[in-house]
């Protein structure tokens, strides 16, 4: 069963911890190497992020890409 990824809480969760971090949209877009629309636009839920730039932000924020999903491996859901 494939799950669907929520682009609204994961935007949510990045400006949530870009603005804990201190952060501005534009120093974030600066480090990520994109625009400050796209980044605006992330956390708006307004496009989908692509892989690459969902790892340059979760490296910026000093996170892992699985903490911005929100989403843990569990033995339950993955038998071996």
């Amino acid at each position: 069963m494939q799950q669907e990824l929520d682009y609204g809480k994961l935007g949510v969760k990045i400006k949530e911890l870009r603005q804990s971090r201190g952060l501005t949209q534009d120093l974030l877009a600066e480090i990520v190497g994109c625009n400050t629309s796209h980044i605006s636009n992330i956390e708006n839920n307004h496009t989908k992020v692509s892989l690459n730039v969902l790892l340059a932000i979760a490296n910026a924020l000093d996170t892992s890409i699985d903490y911005l999903l929100g989403q843990t491996k569990t033995k339950e859901r993955y038998p071996e």
